[in-house]
């Protein structure tokens, strides 16, 4: 499998770019239909995929270290504060 283009990623009008400002898909360019979404819709799609996919990665390595923190009792408490961090990232993002 190929990597993806790498991140962060951000959000221009409906234009998702890399984190070296080249173009990665123009969210108009995915959808053409006109009249089936509300104004402001596909941008709003954009800032959403921006979004889940920068944070994809924080909250993959939180649930990792739940799931290492289950195993060992002792760094509990270092995971669920990964956890919560990687939780107000994606939403405050």
């Amino acid at each position: 499998m190929r990597e993806h283009t790498p991140g962060p990623w951000r959000v221009s009008g409906q234009e998702i770019l890399s984190g070296k400002g080249s173009s990665i898909v123009c969210i108009g360019t995915v959808f053409h239909s006109p009249g089936i979404m509300e104004p402001g819709e596909r941008e709003a799609n954009a800032a959403f995929i921006v979004k889940a996919c920068n944070g994809y990665k924080e909250l993959v390595d939180a649930a990792h270290a739940m799931v290492t923190a289950w195993d060992e009792p002792t760094s509990e408490g270092a995971a669920i504060g990964l956890l919560r961090e990687a939780i107000l990232d994606t939403e405050e993002g």
